[in-house]
């Protein structure tokens, strides 16, 4: 029956290529990277998620690029695609796909987010900032765009606007995002005289009970200097 659908209709073909992957008959990924060229948007979902079964990113990005082009005012390919290009470490593909999700849904704080997660990717920071702040403004809870807005400001030293962002993110994220902090670690390795960062960190520590990882992060952002007298109180007082 399959074999007569798929000689039949685009969505036979891929019915018949989700019955092989059921019975672990479809080893080779020729037949669904052939598919995934097919115009046909039922086809194309259907041969998506097979794909994204597969771990088969090639597959993946065939499909919805071909989808988006089949249905371009349907935002579900253009999500997907930069979901995909997060995980392949591609925040070029990941602006341009948010940019056009953007264009059909510009209320979405998801699509806002991950807008200026990848600027941030591609060192456009002021952009990055931008797509942050909208996030948050379309959704107060949107606490990754928070994290995200923090990194940012903190990363330039710009504490006093950064620390707002934080606290945010930590009123509505108590067990504190592994991410956000991996994000913090890894600028702090890019901008090792940053020390807006290293009172960031010492802050996420401090949220997740982390206490003398936290003290030698203040202690380190006291020791680089320069700041204001209101932070440096606010370190002593945390060390203490």
């Amino acid at each position: 029956a399959y074999a007569a659908a798929s000689d039949a209709f685009a969505y036979g073909r891929a019915a018949e290529l989700a019955f092989m992957q059921g019975r672990g008959d479809l080893r080779d990924a020729a037949p669904l990277q052939e598919q995934a060229t097919v115009p046909d948007a039922a086809s194309l979902v259907v041969v998506t998620f097979l794909a994204d079964l597969r771990d088969d990113n090639t597959v993946e990005r065939t499909a919805l690029e071909t989808l988006s082009r089949e249905l371009p005012t349907f935002t579900w390919p253009f999500e997907r695609l930069s979901f995909l290009a997060f995980d392949i470490e591609d925040p070029d593909l990941a602006v341009r796909a948010l940019e056009i999700a953007l264009d059909l849904d510009p209320e979405s704080s998801l699509y806002w987010t991950n807008l200026g997660w990848a600027r941030y990717l591609l060192g456009r920071y002021d952009a990055s900032e931008a797509a942050s702040e909208r996030a948050t403004q379309i959704d107060p809870d949107a606490f990754i765009a928070n994290y995200n807005l923090g990194l940012v400001r903190a990363r330039f030293g710009r504490l006093a606007d950064a620390m707002p962002a934080y606290e945010a993110a930590l009123t509505r994220d108590p067990e504190v995002d592994d991410e956000a902090l991996q994000d913090v670690l890894h600028a702090i390795e890019e901008e090792p005289r940053q020390s807006a960062l290293l009172f960031a960190l010492g802050t996420l520590y401090a949220a997740e009970g982390r206490r003398a990882e936290a003290a030698s992060a203040f202690e380190a952002f006291l020791e680089l200097g320069g700041h204001s007298d209101d932070f440096d109180a606010q370190a002593e007082a945390r060390i203490a």
